[in-house]
C-alpha cells in the first residue's frame, strides 16, 4: 500500500527530530544546572573613584571587609582620615584608619595606601556573603587637604566578587 510507505517515513522523520529536540532539551538543561547562564558569573569587577583618586587591587571577604589599595593625583599632599563602603548612595558609614596617635594616614602627590573598610548593606549593618558573591556599592574617602587645611570628600563606586 502506498500510504502506508508515507506514512512510515513521517513517522521516523517526527522520531528523528523529537530525539534530536530531546537531546537539545537535556542538553541546556544541563547547562542551566551547571550554572552556565548565570549572568553574576561574568560580572566583572570595576572601582572608580572621584577627585583625583583611583582604585588599585582591591579584594572583600566574607564578612564584607573590603581591601583596597588607593592612590592619590590630588593637587597636594592630604591626609586622610576615614574610607566608607556603603550600598546606599545617602549613607556614610566612614571609619578612620587605624594609625595612632591620630588615625589619619597621609599622602603625598601621587602615593598610595591599601587601606581596609566595613562595608554596609541596605539596612546599615556589616555586609556578609557567599564566596563568589557581588557586592556593589559606594566608596567614600575623607580627607583633609595638608596644604589648604580644607576638609574635603571624594566619593566612588565599586563592583567586587567576594572571595576567602
Amino acid at each position: 500500500m502506498p500510504g502506508t510507505r508515507k506514512l512510515q517515513a513521517a513517522l521516523e522523520y517526527l522520531s528523528m527530530y523529537g530525539w534530536a529536540v530531546l537531546i537539545i532539551a537535556v542538553a541546556i538543561a544541563a547547562l542551566f544546572a551547571l550554572g552556565f547562564f548565570n549572568a553574576s558569573g561574568f560580572v566583572g569587577q570595576q572601582c572608580a573613584m572621584s577627585g583625583g583618586f583611583s582604585c588599585l587591587a582591591y579584594s572583600m571577604a566574607q564578612n564584607g571587609m573590603l581591601t583596597i589599595g588607593i592612590s592619590q593625583s590630588t593637587i597636594s599632599p592630604i591626609d586622610v582620615n576615614g574610607v566608607g563602603c556603603y550600598v546606599n548612595s545617602n549613607e556614610m558609614n566612614i571609619a578612620a584608619p587605624y594609625n595612632p596617635p591620630t588615625n589619619e594616614i597621609h599622602l603625598q602627590i601621587g602615593s598610595n595606601y591599601t587601606f581596609n573598610a566595613q562595608c554596609y548593606d541596605s539596612a546599615n549593618v556589616p555586609f556578609s556573603g557567599a564566596i563568589g558573591s557581588v557586592y556593589t556599592g559606594f566608596l567614600a574617602v575623607s580627607y583633609i587637604n595638608s596644604v589648604k587645611g580644607y576638609h574635603e570628600l571624594s566619593t566612588g563606586t565599586i563592583v567586587v566578587r567576594i572571595s576567602n
